[in-house]
């Protein structure tokens, strides 16, 4: 019996040949087929310090934060690459769940679609299930890569059957439990007085057919490993009166450090506080509901100490912490005349009652010594940031438009940014400046449209030049912390590097952020000024360099001109590609043609560069004198085809490898092996070879000076131009080097000192890379001025020249010189004028084999070596 197909619906016209039972199979053209296929359940692990945080559905690596999403899309390409001949996919089913340290599951369905075999009998598809299970068998140690750079590496991988769950190794704060992947009982690490079991369940879903071992709740009644979590837990579990349970749990954090709160122990704390604050708590004397606010403000100032990774991944429980502080503000007494103040470890703050009609601004002030507690808000007055004041917000009297009858006003500032970490702070793409400190009513949420605006001030921490400073506010979408993004309000003109002046029509929380990008605003216009400049020069000088070179016969006719050519035509495809399309990180399609185009075209620029060291070493150092009629077929093929395998590899690794966060360019994994690589392999062979070729054309020179009567002295000039047009190579050389050692220090931020000065000097190297070609292989080449001068008309040609001097001769001839002697230094003439043409090329003694007279066409003829 031929086990059950599944389906995926398809749109075009496709001839499928489907098995559907015992009595055979349908054949035919459908305008929407379904694909027959077998279904596979794939459980996977994927190891190397990836971490899965469902609260934020997404994960960690290497304290970044990335999105399950591309994950999945890597893994799939990864997979499907192995599983090509078998034309498998993958249904859009899958499961993310963390189940130890540096280890996430990810479950999936894969579905095998034989499209291109006949499947006759059972057997045949039972071949084709066998192969794939050996297949995935070599899944494990398989690596794919992500935007960032960083690679995951699956290390385990197995095929579990229908109606079954795989077995895993669970590793958590309760202990470590290996389990077989079917219902099953397992005694707790951590009880140690009372006899406790976690229980797994094997659960499938009949849409999906996917089959998980759950373990939500397997863990209820085990112990935590620390100390401080296991008693949280137990205080939680506690049937007490609110009062009761807010003072134990202030004595039990007391002495709270940042290591002793873990992910459960910060997500139990804020749970314990959430239950405390909702009890009912009329029938309570106001005295003790009073102590309860008290305890519980205690508690969360300690679990404001935890460290952001805790905060950021226990999101909910962060969200939790916040609304917990502005219920315990709105039920703290605050007087009419004059502020509470309150100071605790991490937070201070400051309360006040304003009527709804009040006609006075209110300032709200927070003093830099924190052992006087120093916040405050004052109805009427003004102050300024200085050396005792760190903020200053000053609130206008519009705002009672938003206000009711009784209304409480509190400032509060935190020493810690724990409850306001984003995944934009955890990554350190931003940077806090300053303190965090928010403002508002009790009980109102949200106050906007304020008219005149809010103006505040702040103090900035670390100022630098080479970091812009600008306000911000954290803004909540709905979803808690989880969801909550930092925006950016006015930052007015008047601000300095150590005071920001900032301005909003709302209240909230507010901070003064920098960019982590050592880059400031002017610096990036600044570059991209340089960018466009040069590169639309580079991109003439090209264009001139094409035409200049190919024109004319005579200068095209060289081996080494025939290189130029090829070397300039990939640097101006390189430069077009790179203005039309490096920034189109908006577009997946665009980015990765960009992306593709700009690897090949500069890496063949490269290439050629390596086959003009290799061309002058053969002909001046080796001194073969012939090149064989293919050398330059053979050149091409390497300069033009290697890049194209160097982009093959990097696409068939992950297609996604060209698209970077801002750029669409290489990855840092790829750019490193499918790039930078090779061009520091061709620099440092071309080095070798021009110091070579440098050697021999000074070697020669010193010979032809040691050898040459004084009066035959000029026929060197082709020796030095020779050096001349080697120095013109090498400086290309060194210009397209360091642009490309200087890209990856500025890409990767290697140096991150030196970011700013490294970013200008690859912008202005790899801007006029094509200008100063064009200006070394061109402007300066005399052959090339000349025949365009002389094409041109600003300059006589040689046949122009020769008529000019016989008109000229016959005209001012002194008649003492007879017919003989006219004849005899005409022929003198002629003389000279071939021992000129004989000295413009270069011939290395005994070693250059001259060409066959009867070739005129040969490039050999003569044995002239060309550059």
């Amino acid at each position: 019996m031929i086990p059950a197909n599944i389906g995926r619906q398809l749109t075009g016209t496709i001839e499928v040949t489907c098995l559907k039972d015992e009595e055979g199979s349908n054949v035919g053209k459908l305008s929407a087929s379904i694909i027959c296929g077998t279904k596979i359940h794939l459980m996977t692990h994927l190891g190397e310090g990836l971490e899965y945080v469902p609260q934020q559905q997404s994960a960690i690596l290497n304290n970044q934060v990335i999105r399950v999403g591309m994950i999945y899309s890597r893994f799939k390409t990864a997979v499907t690459s192995r599983f090509a001949d078998l034309n498998a996919s993958f249904l859009d089913e899958k499961i993310f769940r963390y189940i130890s340290k540096e280890r996430t599951l990810l479950q999936t369905n894969l579905l095998v679609i034989p499209s291109q075999l006949t499947l006759s009998t059972s057997e045949d598809l039972e071949n084709i299930i066998s192969k794939t299970d050996a297949d995935i068998e070599k899944l494990k140690d398989l690596s794919f890569s992500l935007d960032s750079g960083e690679t995951i590496v699956i290390s385990h991988a197995e095929r579990t059957f229908e109606g079954k769950c795989g077995g895993l190794t669970e590793v958590n704060n309760k202990g470590s439990y290996i389990w077989n992947g079917t219902n099953q009982t397992l005694p707790c690490d951590f009880n140690k007085e009372v006899v406790a079991h976690a229980v797994s369940k094997c659960t499938c879903d009949d849409d999906t057919g996917l089959c998980v071992l759950d373990t939500t709740g397997a863990y209820d009644n085990c112990s935590y490993k620390s100390n401080k979590t296991k008693g949280l837990d137990e205080l939680n579990k506690e049937d007490i009166s609110p009062v009761e349970k807010a003072d134990k749990l202030k004595d039990m954090t007391e002495d709270l450090s940042e290591e002793d709160i873990d992910e459960d122990g910060y997500d139990i704390g804020a749970n314990t506080i959430s239950d405390i604050l909702e009890a009912d708590t009329e029938s309570l004397r106001v005295d003790k509901v009073q102590r309860m606010n008290e305890n519980v403000l205690d508690v969360i100032d300690k679990f404001a100490n935890a460290g952001g990774v805790v905060a950021y991944k226990e999101a909910v429980a962060t969200d939790k912490y916040l609304k917990a502080l502005d219920k315990v503000l709105l039920n703290t007494d605050a007087p009419t005349g004059g502020s509470k103040e309150i100071s605790k470890s991490n937070m201070r703050m400051a309360l006040l009652s304003v009527p709804k009609d009040t006609d006075k601004q209110l300032t709200l002030s927070c003093s830099s010594k924190k052992s006087d507690g120093g916040v405050h808000i004052t109805a009427g007055g003004s102050a300024e940031v200085g050396d005792d004041l760190e903020i200053v917000m000053e609130i206008p009297k519009g705002i009672r438009k938003s206000l009711k009858d009784n209304n409480k006003f509190y400032f509060v500032v935190f020493e810690k940014s724990t409850f306001f970490t984003t995944e934009e702070l955890f990554t350190g793409k931003k940077k806090l400046q300053s303190k965090v400190f928010s403002a508002g009513v009790a009980g109102i949420p949200d106050i906007r449209r304020i008219s005149p605006p809010i103006n505040f001030k702040m103090r900035t921490q670390n100022s630098s030049a080479e970091y812009k400073s600008e306000c911000v506010y954290w803004r909540d979408t709905g979803g808690g912390v989880r969801e909550r993004e930092i925006k950016k309000v006015t930052t007015l003109e008047s601000s300095t590097k150590e005071i920001i002046h900032c301005q909003t029509d709302h209240l909230t929380s507010f901070a003064i952020l920098m960019s982590s990008t050592p880059l400031a605003e002017i610096h990036e216009e600044i570059l991209n000024v340089i960018t466009y400049l040069g590169c639309s020069l580079s991109i003439i000088g090209l264009i001139l360099s094409l035409v200049g070179l190919s024109v004319f016969r005579v200068i095209r006719k060289p081996m080494a001109t025939k290189v130029h050519i090829n070397m300039s035509a990939a640097l101006l495809l390189a430069n077009v590609t790179f203005m039309v399309g490096i920034d189109e990180v908006g577009s997946p399609i665009a980015c990765l043609i960009c992306g593709l185009l700009c690897h090949y075209f500069f890496l063949a620029a490269i290439l050629w560069m390596g086959v003009e060291g290799f061309h002058l070493y053969v002909m001046i150092v080796r001194v073969f004198g012939h090149l064989s009629n293919r050398f330059l077929l053979k050149c091409a093929a390497f300069a033009w085809g290697f890049p194209a395998v160097m982009v093959a590899a990097t696409l068939g690794w992950d297609v996604n490898n060209y698209e970077t966060i801002k750029f669409c360019w290489l990855t840092k994994t790829p750019m490193i092996c499918f790039f930078m690589a090779p061009v520091m392999i061709v620099i440092l062979i071309n080095t070798y070879m021009f110091i070579r070729v440098t050697q021999e054309i000074t070697k020669s020179q010193n010979r032809k000076t040691d050898n040459l009567p004084s009066n035959q002295q000029s026929g060197l000039s082709d020796v030095r131009d020779k050096l001349v047009q080697v120095r013109a190579s090498v400086s290309v050389m060194v210009l397209l080097g360091l642009a490309w050692i200087l890209g990856p220090l500025m890409l990767l931020d290697m140096v991150p000192a030196l970011t700013t000065s490294i970013s200008y000097l690859f912008t202005v190297c790899n801007s006029l890379q094509g200008f100063l070609f064009f200006f070394f292989h061109c402007a300066i080449k005399t052959d090339v001025k000349e025949r365009w001068k002389t094409y041109l008309g600003l300059e006589m040609s040689h046949s122009q020249m020769s008529d000019f001097s016989k008109t000229y001769n016959k005209q001012n001839s002194k008649p003492q010189l007879t017919n003989q002697k006219t004849t005899e230094f005409s022929k003198l003439g002629d003389s000279a004028a071939s021992l000129n043409k004989s000295l413009l090329s270069f011939k290395p003694k005994n070693k250059i084999k001259p060409g066959r007279p009867d070739s005129p066409e040969d490039d050999s003829e003569l044995a002239i070596v060309d550059f």
